[in-house]
């Protein structure tokens, strides 16, 4: 469904060719075979043993070149999550930005570890790990909240808190922010770590190689803004979530973010392909809506989450893209929906997700697909499903699974909680369970926290069961993902197929729903 999205948590890169990470710098050594391969053969061999930690250490070894290429596996994709080894990681790359910064050709003297890096990830857990450990308590853990507040020891816990964010917010973050903008082959960022976004960190990224950008955090002023001097940021994906921080929105009425979307997209809009945008307002506040005008010639996704204002010359804006093929946006908003009526006939839409009460016949006629957010009542789906049937090119996943002879895969997004899901219709090798298509069990659920393993162990064991029922209905299944566990199947001395689980612990349906199908 639309453009891939290149931000998504399990996306990982490629490694990098040695020409890439060496930068410019003179050929391989003439004495080595395996450097003298031609790129394109050398790229295969080393795909065997891109994430075999012992492989790539060996192969460091062996002179600077080798070493480069090793280092292009591991860290082709790094994890910034305010661990030691992070700050160690971050603490070389800082490094290398002050050696380019000061260099003329910014080039470091050496083959750098930042030359390798495709993508970066941040994650905070680390950052609340460490203030669970050092929360004060008794040899569990446990003190009584009552009593807490008047212990010494939480007094100095919340300074120590108080001392590691600091160092973070004004130490860290502007820190690696620096480096963002020194990494030469840096195309993904995931930047989510819940931190104060500034003009600092945006005239960093502004700079950089990134092409694909999810940004989350807050800001605490209505003056952030993008620089707009330069060449236009060559940005292809950006999934951006910014919500005012408490602290700078508390006590006022009214609050205006148009400066910052303003100078961001003016920057980015000729080239940006996905975009993902979300600016939650605080509940009974009077903030104004989103405002700004911008061309987007090359849009295909637009998703506009549910509570993000937008003005109608701003949706105006996002939808004049003669490549828009899929759109999500809040239909109850009365903006948005006025918006869309007067715009009506859109000729490249292909791709509609619904999530207000009513459907009117106003919508382009050439849609293929068509879905609806959130669970909805049986009445709604009597008023639209008359509707669609009017649509000729939306296509029926009914009639169509039923003249597909050689059916191999098959994707069912069910969301009935009370009810279980019975298949009676032939299928081929793969079936795709989504959003508890199985009701639960509330006996199970109601265990208390302290037998959450036991409630797995259950919950495995019903899975296991549900699983088999669907191998002996259809015969040349091979594997199956329900209750977020997925299962392949063996024959017993009977002849009977046996579940056997492919993952140990519950994985999130949308990644494994992305890898199998390539929906967004």
């Amino acid at each position: 469904m639309g453009p891939k999205n290149l931000i998504s948590e399990d996306f990982v890169p490629s490694p990098l060719t040695l020409d890439r990470v060496m930068e410019g710098r003179p050929a391989p050594t003439q004495d080595n075979h395996f450097l003298k391969l031609p790129v394109e053969i050398r790229s295969l061999i080393i795909r065997y043993i891109d994430t075999d930690k012992t492989s790539l250490a060996a192969l460091a070894l062996v002179n600077w070149d080798c070493r480069q290429l090793a280092r292009s596996c591991q860290f082709r994709d790094v994890v910034i999550d305010y661990s030691p080894r992070s700050s160690c990681v971050l603490g070389i790359l800082i490094g290398e930005a002050a050696e380019r910064l000061r260099s003329g050709n910014g080039l470091t003297r050496r083959p750098s570890l930042g030359a390798c890096i495709r993508s970066i990830r941040t994650n905070s857990n680390q950052y609340w790990k460490e203030i669970r450990n050092m929360r004060p308590g008794d040899d569990d853990g446990n003190v009584d909240d009552n009593d807490r507040d008047d212990t010494a020891s939480t007094n100095q816990w919340k300074q120590s808190v108080g001392n590691m964010t600091t160092r973070i917010n004004h130490v860290y973050n502007p820190s690696f922010s620096l480096v963002i903008s020194t990494l030469p082959h840096l195309e993904a960022l995931c930047w989510e770590n819940g931190s104060t976004i500034d003009c600092h960190l945006f005239n960093c990224l502004a700079v950089s190689a990134i092409k694909h950008l999810k940004l989350h955090g807050s800001i605490e002023s209505e003056y952030v803004t993008v620089p707009l001097d330069g060449d236009p940021w060559q940005l292809e994906s950006l999934d951006i979530d910014i919500t005012w921080d408490f602290g700078f929105h508390y006590g006022r009425n009214i609050a205006d973010s148009s400066c910052l979307w303003s100078s961001l997209f003016s920057a980015c809009c000729s080239s940006l392909r996905y975009l993902k945008l979300s600016h939650r307002h605080f509940l009974n506040s009077q903030d104004k809506r989103m405002s700004f005008t911008a061309n987007f010639p090359n849009l295909r996704f637009l998703q506009i989450e549910t509570g993000t204002m937008v003005s109608q010359l701003t949706l105006q804006s996002l939808l004049r893209s003669k490549r828009l093929s899929t759109l999500v946006v809040d239909f109850d908003d009365s903006i948005t929906r006025e918006c869309l009526d007067q715009m009506g006939y859109h000729e490249s839409i292909q791709y509609l997700v619904w999530n207000s009460c009513t459907i009117r016949q106003m919508v382009s006629l050439q849609l293929t697909g068509f879905a609806i957010r959130y669970s909805q009542s049986t009445a709604l789906l009597d008023r639209i499903l008359p509707v669609l049937a009017s649509f000729p090119n939306l296509r029926s996943s009914l009639i169509a699974l039923s003249s597909l002879t050689n059916l191999e895969q098959l994707h069912i997004n069910s969301y009935r909680i009370n009810n279980d899901s019975t298949v009676e219709d032939d299928l081929d090798e793969r079936i795709r369970f989504m959003r508890n298509s199985l009701g639960e069990n509330l006996s199970e659920n109601s265990l208390p926290n302290d037998l959450h393993s036991r409630w797995e162990t259950l919950h495995s064991r019903r899975m296991i069961r549900y699983a088999e029922k669907y191998a002996a209905a259809f015969k040349d299944l091979e594997w199956i993902h329900l209750g977020q566990l997925s299962f392949t199947f063996q024959n017993n001395a009977e002849t009977k197929k046996v579940a056997v689980p492919v993952n140990l612990e519950r994985i999130d349906d949308f990644p494994v729903l992305d890898s199998m199908f390539g929906v967004l």
